[in-house]
């Protein structure tokens, strides 16, 4: 069992990192913090004295990091909040205790051996059933477009990689060491080049030659309001008039996730109204609601969908959310034990199945998924997509669960890397904001406040050619997987051949030993 009793001064690195990463994110959104926000921690490990103290720094890490940039979950449910931070902290935990092992096994330096474990960990903390990908560290940037234009080649993860090495550099420049003024310039260059880089890259920006003019309609509908069948008619009514004001013409019509809070292809009168209102305005109309199929057995399978309906023919094609969010709306293993599902303990409706088809909806020359909600925050899901020919994203979202804290911000700032990444626009619509159009580089054109009724329209690039990323996934961060693999059986090995030097357990070594740092 590791103990996490600790004293006041000790713990301090381990805080001290977790709140400074904690205010790289919305909100405040501090960004550049990230680039020293880990070096309190990198310090903490070195001076360790075993693996369980090393956990120890990591895991506390973790809970003032999650626990600050999370704290919007406990707006749903507060249950959720205290057993997702504790179980989302084992990952920075981990990363202290293998970053102990390896640095003491090894003779790799420092902010290599940081940068090569925390990018592995960060993918592998995406991969699963229980994949979550909030608070990568490289999304702390997301907002700064000079800054991520690397994410075309390596993705998110990259930039995790560039902003570890970054910390970690500064940490063997602040520990003193012999040569420490040639790890203070390293990093000052490797802030410095990418930033020139990603100038470079944004003043020779080119984008495709085809074009889509659309609406995105923020209906701003409050949830105790749109989930109450009393409200129906009232939910129809304020999207029907946002969108009759749009007042211009445009190829399509965006609504957001569950705009029509009803299984809409079910309800004759609702899907007739708003298949009226496609007509009205002669554009495609996109919105997210729920749909329903009987299985053979006689029970039904619920899906968060979204379906698109042409202005002459009705509605003509749908999509099932298949990324469905873990406890909110679907309980994990409920396939190996049914009860599960009657076991709710998010705010939504729950109990959905997921799709199990990825569809490109045709809307004139624009081929385009509709990633909805948690789906744009992971970067494998939406390279299937783009693979299959997309040539724009769309992502509609309902954040009014979090309320007008720092959630909508910071899932807005995830759905930016979707656009680097492929060099592809997103139009992105969310019930209480913010709906936003980026372009390919993934600067935002148009923005909304949260908590506003509003409509944005304009004119977005179709993509044209393929990023290295989209070739490649995420190569950068599986060779960090295979490296971190590697290191820990090479520090294995080295403890087993030399003996006392790297024998034993952690606890063998003397407070404060520190591992050679290796050749720059």
């Amino acid at each position: 069992m590791i103990s996490l009793t600790v004293n006041s001064k000790a713990w301090f690195p381990s805080v001290a990192s977790g709140l400074l990463l904690a205010l790289a994110f919305p909100q405040p959104g501090w960004g550049l913090s990230a680039f020293v926000a880990l070096v309190p921690l990198l310090l903490a490990l070195e001076g360790a004295g075993s693996w369980r103290e090393a956990f120890r720094w990591g895991y506390i890490f973790g809970w003032v990091f999650f626990g600050i940039l999370l704290f919007w979950v406990a707006q749903v449910v507060w249950v959720g909040y205290f057993l997702l931070v504790p179980f989302i902290s084992l990952y920075p935990g981990a990363f202290g205790a293998l970053f102990w092992g390896i640095r003491r096994g090894t003779r790799l330096p420092l902010w290599l051996s940081a940068a090569v474990l925390w990018t592995g960990l960060e993918l592998v903390r995406t991969v699963g059933f229980l994949g979550f990908s909030w608070g990568s560290v490289g999304y702390s940037l997301g907002f700064y477009p000079p800054l991520i234009q690397m994410a075309s080649y390596t993705g998110v993860r990259g930039v995790t990689f560039w902003v570890l090495t970054v910390n970690g550099l500064l940490a063997e420049w602040g520990s003193g060491r012999p040569r420490f003024w040639v790890r203070g310039a390293l990093a000052a260059a490797l802030l410095i080049l990418p930033y020139i880089y990603g100038q470079w890259t944004l003043a020779r920006a080119q984008v495709g030659r085809r074009y889509v003019q659309v609406a995105l309609v923020q209906g701003n509908i409050d949830q105790d309001v749109k989930w109450d069948p009393k409200f129906l008619a009232f939910s129809f009514s304020k999207y029907d008039s946002l969108t009759r004001s749009i007042g211009e013409s445009v190829d399509l019509v965006i609504w957001p996730e569950t705009a029509a809070p009803t299984f809409l292809l079910k309800r004759e009168p609702y899907r007739e109204w708003v298949a009226g209102i496609s007509r009205d305005v002669g554009a495609p109309l996109l919105t997210g609601a729920n749909d329903y199929e009987w299985l053979p057995g006689g029970e039904p399978r619920m899906f968060n969908s979204a379906i698109l309906f042409d202005p002459i023919r009705g509605p003509v094609r749908k999509y099932h959310k298949m990324h469905l969010v873990p406890f909110g709306e679907r309980m994990p293993l409920v396939e190996l034990l049914p009860f599960l599902k009657d076991i709710q303990i998010g705010g939504g409706p729950g109990n959905f199945t997921p799709g199990d088809e990825r569809v490109l909806f045709e809307v004139g020359p624009a081929r385009l998924p509709t990633l909805i909600c948690f789906e744009a925050a992971f970067a494998r899901d939406v390279r299937r997509f783009v693979r299959d020919g997309a040539n724009l994203l769309v992502n509609i979202t309902n954040d009014a669960w979090f309320g007008p804290y720092s959630a909508p911000y910071q899932h807005a700032q995830m759905a930016v890397f979707r656009t680097v990444e492929h060099r592809i626009s997103l139009a992105r619509c969310a019930n209480t904001g913010v709906s936003m159009l980026v372009d390919p580089y993934g600067r935002v054109l148009k923005a909304t406040k949260i908590f506003q009724d509003a409509v944005v329209v304009g004119e977005l690039p179709l993509r044209e050619g393929e990023t290295f990323y989209a070739k490649h996934g995420e190569w950068l961060a599986w060779m960090c997987v295979g490296w971190s693999v590697g290191l820990l059986m090479w520090a294995r090995m080295r403890r087993g051949t030399q003996g006392g030097r790297y024998g034993g357990t952690g606890a063998d070594f003397p407070r404060g030993h520190r591992g050679r740092a290796g050749a720059l």
